[in-house]
């Protein structure tokens, strides 16, 4: 079960880097300044701070609640239990609970479309970058010559998107200046051990690729599998999305009714864990195609050895059979 739930979490991690959720990675070298549809953060942008992470809803009530503003209790919609989330504006209110801004995956171009505010107190945060460098700042060390020369008998290295994430940011990568005399500490502004004693190198901007690590120990590897210990890779529990985890007032039908403007009205008492009560759910077919997508992926990459050659995976099965 412990290898399933990695896999798992291993797959989900990847869906996120596949489906862009991780924008520092991808961003090109021209800085353009983006407009935020939302009244409340224009209101509030000096409280606020600018941080893209992803978020997996996993709440007790089997669904995710998104409001117009963190000072509103009008709904703008619902997310199951298994959805993926883009946030990229972070809020704390004067209660210390916090917030994020939800950008929609339609947001295109220069104006980026706020769906609206959610509660990060009943989402995972799923692992990246940002985290690994938050919690391991303090254990980053100098250069170890041993290591200026790993590269000179390799020609393509990997590069993965945080130490022991098992998630590769890119592969193949013709290693170029970064096997030159000088070169690795050239492009790698931080190095960490890992706890198999593996040193990896923290690469900010490489021919394109931002914000990626390298193994130092084995430069050309695909295969080296998450670890846990590292970031934790899934929920300690996951709740049901759906109808098993609704909550007592959306079973006896206290449910707000839609307004003309698409939005919910919230009356009445709110739910202990102070969000509203509703049952506006309006991803089932998209959570439900997650599921069965996640479950069928985990299932063949457990069975059938669990390649990580992104393109390998079909026939890696097919000879094993």
């Amino acid at each position: 079960m412990r290898k399933i739930k990695k896999t798992a979490a291993v797959l989900l991690v990847a869906c996120a880097l596949a489906v862009g959720l991780f924008p520092e990675q991808v961003r090109a070298d021209v800085v353009i300044e983006l407009e935020y549809k939302d009244d409340f953060l224009k209101k509030h942008e000096s409280e606020c701070e600018e941080v893209s992470k992803s978020f997996l809803v996993n709440s007790p009530a089997g669904k995710l609640t998104v409001y117009s503003s963190p000072e509103s209790a009008k709904k703008k919609t619902e997310y199951e239990n298994g959805t993926i989330l883009q946030g990229i504006w972070r809020y704390e209110d004067k209660s210390g609970e916090e917030w994020y801004a939800l950008k929609s995956p339609e947001a295109h171009g220069e104006t980026i479309e706020i769906i609206g505010w959610i509660r990060t107190a009943e989402c995972f945060p799923i692992p990246d970058n940002n985290a690994f460098l938050q919690k391991y700042s303090e254990e980053f060390v100098s250069m170890d010559p041993v290591y200026e020369d790993a590269l000179k008998e390799v020609s393509t290295v990997t590069f993965w998107s945080y130490p022991c994430s098992g998630v590769i940011a890119a592969e193949e990568v013709q290693v170029g200046d970064l096997a030159e005399t000088g070169g690795i500490n050239a492009y790698c502004g931080k190095f960490w051990k890992d706890p198999e004693g593996r040193v990896w190198g923290y690469i900010n901007y490489f021919r394109g690729i931002r914000n990626v690590w390298l193994c130092l120990s084995a430069p050309s590897a695909t295969d080296i599998e998450a670890d846990d210990r590292v970031l934790s890779l899934a929920p300690e529990v996951i709740y049901p999305a759906g109808k098993d985890g609704i909550t007592e007032d959306q079973k006896t039908g206290k449910d707000g009714e839609d307004n003309d403007d698409g939005e919910d009205n919230v009356e009445g008492e709110s739910n202990e864990d102070g969000s509203s009560p509703g049952n506006n759910i309006t991803l089932v077919t998209i959570g439900a195609v997650f599921a069965v997508t996640a479950v069928t992926i985990v299932l063949l990459m457990v069975f059938f050895g669990g390649s990580r050659k992104k393109n390998n995976n079909k026939e890696a099965s097919d000879e094993e059979k």
